[in-house]
C-alpha cells in the first residue's frame, strides 16, 4: 500500500515503514491511533446503535490512524483557528489550510495519515456503513452505496448535526437510542445525496392507489402524529424513497403536504361550523390554541377568531 503521486513536502512528512504498519489493518475503534491525552468528552458508554461523537483536543503532529470499519467524518471547532493539515490515503496526498467549520470524510476502509502544525480541536463522528443502506435500500440494487473521501468541504448541515450530537452528551438526551437515531439517519441521507458514488435515480412519482392510500389514511386521523417515516410504513416503502416519490407526484414534501391538509381542514371547520377554536385546534393536530392561531395566521393571513367574525 503506497500512497500515488505525494509531492515532496508531503513525502518529506511520512515515515514508510510506520505507513507500512498500516497494511491489512482493520480495527473497529475509530480513535486507534490517537493519543489517549487527545481524548475529550464522547459518547462512549451511551446506548447508541451504529455512531459515535468524540471531541478531539491536542498539539498539532502526525497521526497514523488504521482504516476502521466506520465511516468517519469530522470537522474544525467553529471557535479554532484555521490551521495547516496534510492528509495522506492510499489515493494520494491533500495539503490545505483547514477553517474552522469545514468537513472531513473518510470513508470506511481507508488507512490515513494526518499532520497539523496547528492545535487539533475537532469533532468526530463515525457512523456504521449499514445506516446508509438503511436509509436508501433500494439503491444500486441492493448494494450499500459507496462513500466518497472529502476534505475540506464546507457543508452547514453535517456541522449542526455534528454540533448537536456533540452538546446532547451534556443532557439526557444522549440516554435515549431513539435520540441518536433520528440524528444518524439525517446524516445517513445528506451523506447519501451528496457524497456517494451511488446516487439516487430520479424517483417515480406514486400510484393514485398509492396517494389515495396515504391521503385516506392520514386526513381521517390528523390528530395524529404522523411522520414522514409512519405515512411511508403505510406503503412499506423507506423513509427516503417515500419521501422522494411523494414529492415527484404532489410537487411538495409529505411534511408541507400534511400540513396543508390540516390548514384546509382548520379553515372549513372554522367557517362551517361554531365548534370551540380549541377542539378544532386539536383535531387539526395542533398541542395549543396559540400554536394552532400562529400558524393559521401565517397560512392564511388572519386568526381563526379574526377570520370567523368575518
Amino acid at each position: 500500500m503506497t500512497p500515488k503521486s505525494l509531492p515532496p513536502s508531503c513525502a518529506n512528512l511520512i515515515d514508510s515503514a510506520r505507513w507500512r504498519e498500516l497494511d491489512h489493518m482493520m480495527v473497529d475503534d475509530p480513535t486507534t491511533g490517537v493519543p489517549a491525552s487527545q481524548l475529550g468528552r464522547s459518547s462512549r458508554g451511551m446506548p447508541w446503535n451504529g455512531i459515535s461523537v468524540w471531541h478531539q483536543v491536542g498539539p498539532g503532529n502526525e497521526l497514523y490512524i488504521p482504516a476502521t470499519r466506520r465511516h468517519t467524518v469530522f470537522l474544525r471547532m467553529p471557535m479554532a483557528a484555521p490551521a495547516r493539515m496534510v492528509r495522506i490515503d492510499p489515493l494520494g496526498a491533500c495539503e490545505r489550510l483547514w477553517y474552522p467549520g469545514e468537513v472531513v470524510i473518510v470513508p470506511a476502509g481507508t488507512p490515513t495519515f494526518w499532520y497539523s502544525d496547528t492545535l487539533r480541536d475537532n469533532v468526530h463522528v463515525d457512523l456504521d456503513p449499514a445506516w446508509l443502506g438503511r436509509v436508501m435500500p433500494e439503491a444500486g440494487d441492493g448494494k450499500v452505496p459507496r462513500l466518497l473521501s472529502r476534505t475540506g468541504a464546507r457543508d452547514p448541515l453535517i456541522a449542526h448535526l455534528a454540533g448537536t450530537l456533540l452538546a446532547s452528551l451534556d443532557s439526557n438526551a444522549a440516554l435515549h437510542p431513539g435520540f441518536a437515531d433520528g440524528l444518524a439517519g439525517s446524516l445517513s441521507m445528506h451523506l447519501l445525496e451528496h457524497y456517494c458514488e451511488v446516487r439516487p435515480h430520479a424517483a417515480p412519482a406514486l400510484s393514485q392507489r398509492q396517494m389515495k392510500r396515504v391521503q385516506d389514511t392520514v386526513c381521517a386521523s390528523l390528530d395524529d402524529t404522523w411522520t414522514t417515516a409512519r405515512m411511508a410504513e403505510l406503503l412499506n416503502l423507506s423513509q427516503f424513497h417515500f419521501q422522494r416519490c411523494f414529492k415527484a407526484a404532489c410537487g411538495i414534501s409529505p411534511r408541507a403536504w400534511l400540513f396543508q391538509r390540516r390548514m384546509q381542514y382548520a379553515r372549513e371547520q372554522v367557517l362551517s361550523t361554531r365548534r370551540a377554536l380549541a377542539d378544532i385546534a386539536l383535531d387539526a393536530g395542533f398541542g395549543s390554541l396559540s400554536h394552532f392561531s400562529k400558524a393559521f395566521r401565517q397560512n392564511w393571513g388572519q386568526t381563526p377568531s379574526s377570520l370567523r367574525r368575518n
